[in-house]
C-alpha cells in the first residue's frame, strides 16, 4: 500500500486508474499530495488503527440528532452504513448516489461547500439531486 500510493506521488497521478477505483483526473492532485506526505509510520499506524475491533464511541442522542454520516453508494465503505445506524439510532444517513466519499466535495467544491453551510445554518440536508435517504 505504501509504494501504491508513493507511486502515485512518483507518477504525477499517472497510475491512479491502475491503483484506485477512479480514473477522474480532478482528484490527482489529491492523491499526488497524499503520496508526497506519506511516511510508512503515518500508513502504519492508520492501518493499524483502522484494523482494530473497537465499539464505536458513545454520543450522546442530542448530539446525534445533529450528525450527518454520509455514504457513498459506489464504495465498499457503504457496507458499514448499518452498522453506524445501530450505533447511533438518532443522526442522519444520507448517501450519495453515485459517488465515493469523495468524489462530490473533489468535483464541485463549491457545492460542497454550500452543502455544509446549509447544514450548519438549518441543521438539515439541502435538496440535492444524487442524495437519497
Amino acid at each position: 500500500m505504501y509504494l501504491a500510493i508513493k507511486g502515485l506521488y512518483w507518477s504525477k497521478g499517472g497510475t491512479l486508474k491502475k491503483i484506485l477505483w477512479c480514473d477522474d483526473d480532478s482528484i490527482k492532485p489529491y492523491f499526488i499530495a497524499a503520496g508526497e506526505n506519506l511516511t510508512y509510520t503515518n500508513l502504519r499506524r492508520q492501518i493499524s488503527d483502522s484494523l482494530e475491533d473497537k465499539p464505536f464511541p458513545p454520543l450522546s442522542k442530542e448530539l446525534q440528532k445533529h450528525t450527518y454520516f454520509e455514504f457513498g453508494s459506489i464504495e465498499d465503505h457503504f457496507k458499514y452504513r448499518q452498522a453506524v445506524m445501530e450505533a447511533y439510532p438518532c443522526g442522519h444517513y444520507p448517501v450519495f448516489e453515485g459517488y465515493d466519499h469523495m468524489q462530490y466535495q473533489i468535483r464541485d467544491p463549491k457545492g460542497f461547500a454550500e452543502m455544509l453551510a446549509h447544514i450548519a445554518k438549518r441543521d438539515c440536508m439541502p435538496e440535492l439531486p444524487f442524495i437519497r435517504k
